[in-house]
């Protein structure tokens, strides 16, 4: 599995994916039916993110109205989200009237999408969905 690389990391070393698999497993290990992750699922599970998020993109691209700007904004992608059935899933069921605010860390990322309150508590994903 190591002889595919796509990039280099800081020691100068191949990756096979770009995101980071720290975090990556932090998030999989949220899911309370998780236990433990094999490494090679981990790495997959990876890959498979980027593939979707460049889908995302290529057809939030070509079907927005970034082609004439030559820029990929989050209306673009809402509107793929919203339009598209392929990704009706991602739509929110709230909308935004202008574009959400911009997100300088993950922690502030976090609050916005109300898994991380200002006091510091994680909110379980799987609750505010069954609401």
């Amino acid at each position: 599995m190591a002889d595919v690389a796509v990039g280099k990391d800081k020691c100068g070393e191949q990756r096979l994916v770009s995101l980071p698999l720290s975090r990556i497993r932090v998030i999989m290990k949220s899911s309370p039916e998780v236990s433990s992750i094999n490494q090679e699922a981990l790495v997959l599970t990876a890959k498979a993110t980027e593939l979707f998020v460049q889908y995302l993109a290529t057809y939030s691209y070509r079907h927005g109205s970034g082609k004439e700007k030559k820029a990929l904004t989050y209306s673009d992608l809402a509107n793929t989200a919203e339009e598209s059935e392929t990704f009706q899933f991602l739509a929110v069921h709230r909308s935004y009237e202008a574009c959400p605010p911009k997100l300088h860390t993950e922690r502030s990322a976090l609050r916005h999408m109300n898994l991380f309150p200002s006091d510091g508590r994680i909110n379980s994903i799987c609750a505010s969905s069954a609401e």
